[in-house]
């Protein structure tokens, strides 16, 4: 059992990568953090776990869903509510 910190805002969304070494979690403020699972810290930079295989994707932010943002620089944090592949 684990206490990961990091997050200034509650946490909406969470997903474990395929391989079972990277916990992300999405937050309210639109932050997204991951955190090694080995070590249980923080992984400063969403560049060291861009392309890691999640399964399935499910959370509103992050590398795979970048595009759902970009489209529409109006949309608010919580207008996108779930992102889903396979």
């Amino acid at each position: 059992l684990a206490v990961l910190r990091g997050n200034t805002a509650s946490v909406t969304h969470l997903q474990i990568s395929s391989d079972d070494t990277v916990l992300m979690t999405n937050s309210k403020d639109c932050q997204v953090l991951q955190f090694d699972l080995s070590t249980y810290q923080r992984i400063p930079s969403q560049t060291g776990v861009r392309d890691k295989v999640w399964k399935p994707w499910c959370c509103p932010f992050g590398w795979p869903v970048m595009g759902v943002w970009a489209a529409n620089k109006d949309y608010s944090g919580d207008d996108v509510k779930c992102c889903c592949s396979g």
